[in-house]
């Protein structure tokens, strides 16, 4: 026998007897690793405990200590994930069957051969190994003995999820995992996932085997079709958002709209050409061509190195295209790390439009990750160190909101069609319709009309996120002095639209006051008290209400 032959022999049976030790844990070896990422977190990671409590957190592992001598292996693993997911961050949690930067994962967990999308109109196989090729473009109904949308609630606590979209673009992968749909008693095997799909008006019953090992070459969270993967487009004409992707950034001019787009799907450099260089060439085009609308695509960026966000965000501030109605920014589900860093630096110091869908992270949010090894069964887990505080610290916002939203059908995708950019280059401001609608309503008094008319505006998909709280703030103080009934009606309704907004009940309680009525100015200025008690306007309320009371003889 060679030496080579020797050494590959013994590597192979350390690597056995490795897989087979991590297999084969006792309960006690699990407790011990499930204690030790307690105590891991307590110790190391004690800022994560924002949207849990330690108690919380203990009162999980506590219950998972207790059911793992009568779990299986894979049950164990999932319990784990559960765990890393409590805190809610989607830069952490457990990689299951995807190693997000490429580590070895520990788990064993197979997949089947499908990649899930979230459309608009459902959840569908938006591509398959051509084994399967008749799943390609089929409706998920059921999977296992639950319906899709109960699938998706329960494999929801294995996600760590910063909120619903980064759930829709990134937790949707756990359904192609045989082993954690058995864990949480979608399936009665942990092997096999039989799935009900419907397509081209047949319903059919496919039976998919996990299989170890396999790599699903997504891209985006799409899978491109290859000499062994089947999709569901049937359009030759790829959408401009999709097209060379292994490019970081590119630009293409749309002669008919003269509009510039640029899709940026990552924060790094590109070789060849760094961002820095990139953004001179933006610029340089747009002074030198006749480019009437400029349109930045982050909506499937996941992130990169924010460092690098300066030279993006200083050719769109200095672009003569910066103003409302040139300067265009497209957000969805995939915008997500220090994409969501260059969105709130462009909310903040740029006059862009965001259309699209709601990002995929919180406005402040933990970020940067350690991978931590269990020490028994050598589990990853990632953690996050770093909070990324771009905003006031009282802005909660769970993610950024697009003026219009736009989603993605599977008959826009099926037929090549990008809804998004055609919302970009047929841009309507439908909040300033709306204003200028409700401000002829408020002239004529016609207070039920204008009620009607802004719950309609609410209830409009595409403009469901749109935020018009200052507008009618504005508008309210305009009559506050002349005709405080108007105002009155016009603030009263702003609270209405916002009642977590501390300003707008600040602006009831001037208005009532400006009437007269102090008892429900001291109520309304109560709110905003309640809201932000140590925000300049929770002060200002708070000092207004003693004057009140100190006026009119409590």
């Amino acid at each position: 026998m060679s030496k080579m032959k020797y050494l590959l022999i013994l590597m192979l049976c350390a690597g056995f007897t490795l897989s087979q030790a991590q297999s084969n844990l006792s309960s006690e070896e699990w407790r011990q690793d499930l204690e030790y990422l307690q105590n891991l977190v307590h110790t190391k990671y004690e800022p994560l405990f924002y949207r849990i409590t330690k108690e919380e957190f203990d009162e999980e592992v506590k219950a998972l200590h207790a059911k793992i001598p009568n779990l299986e292996r894979h049950e164990i693993i999932v319990g784990f994930a559960k765990i890393a997911a409590l805190f809610k961050y989607g830069h952490m949690g457990m990689p299951l069957a995807y190693a997000m930067h490429g580590e070895e994962l520990k788990t064993g967990f197979s997949l089947i051969p499908v990649n899930f999308y979230h459309f608009s109109d459902g959840v569908f196989i938006q591509a398959a190994h051509k084994d399967f090729q008749q799943a390609a473009g089929a409706k998920v109904l059921r999977i296992g003995n639950k319906s899709v949308e109960e699938a998706l609630e329960a494999i929801r606590p294995t996600v760590s999820i910063e909120n619903e979209q980064f759930f829709k673009a990134y937790g949707i992968g756990n359904l192609a995992i045989p082993e954690v749909l058995h864990a949480v008693g979608i399936t009665k095997s942990k092997d096999n996932v039989s799935i009900l799909l419907e397509k081209d008006g047949q319903q059919f019953t496919i039976d998919f085997e996990g299989q170890k090992g396999l790599h699903i070459p997504g891209h985006y969270g799409f899978v491109f079709g290859d000499e062994n993967w089947v999709t569901m487009s049937s359009s030759k004409e790829v959408p401009i958002y999709l097209k060379n992707l292994r490019e970081n950034y590119r630009m293409e001019f749309l002669q008919d709209s003269k509009t510039l787009y640029i899709r940026q799907s990552q924060i790094n450099d590109h070789h060849g050409e760094s961002i820095t260089q990139f953004y001179n060439r933006v610029s340089a085009f747009v002074e030198h061509n006749s480019v009437e609308k400029l349109v930045l695509d982050l909506r499937i960026n996941g992130g990169g190195n924010n460092y690098k966000n300066k030279p993006i965000i200083l050719s769109m501030i200095k672009s003569s295209l910066n103003q409302k109605g040139k300067l265009f920014t497209i957000i969805g589900r995939r915008t997500f790390s220090a994409a969501q860093n260059l969105v709130n630096e462009l909310e903040k110091y740029t006059n862009t439009t965001f259309i699209g869908e709601p990002t995929a992270e919180s406005i402040n949010f933990f970020g940067d990750v350690n991978v931590e090894t269990l020490p028994n069964s050598q589990l990853t887990v990632r953690l996050s160190f770093m909070w990324w505080q771009d905003n006031d610290p009282r802005d909660t916002r769970e993610w950024t909101t697009p003026e219009i939203f736009v989603d993605l059908s599977s008959t826009d995708y099926i037929n090549g069609k990008d809804p998004v950019l055609d919302a970009v280059i047929d841009y309507r401001s439908y909040a300033y319709e709306l204003m200028a609608s409700l401000r002829s309503h408020y002239q004529k008094k016609e207070y039920a009309l204008a009620v009607k008319l802004t719950e309609d505006f609410f209830n409009d998909p595409k403009t469901q996120y749109t935020t018009i709280r200052n507008q009618m703030n504005a508008l309210g103080y305009e009559y506050i002095n002349s005709d405080i009934k108007t105002a009155l009606e016009i603030f009263k309704l702003n609270v209405k639209l916002y009642p977590k907004c501390a300003n707008c009940w600040d602006s009831l309680g001037e208005a009532y006051f400006t009437a007269g009525d102090f008892k429900k100015s001291i109520e309304n200025y109560q709110k905003a008290v309640d809201l932000e008690p140590t925000s300049p306007t929770g002060i200002r309320a708070k000092e207004v209400i003693q004057r009140i009371k100190a006026h009119s003889g409590n």
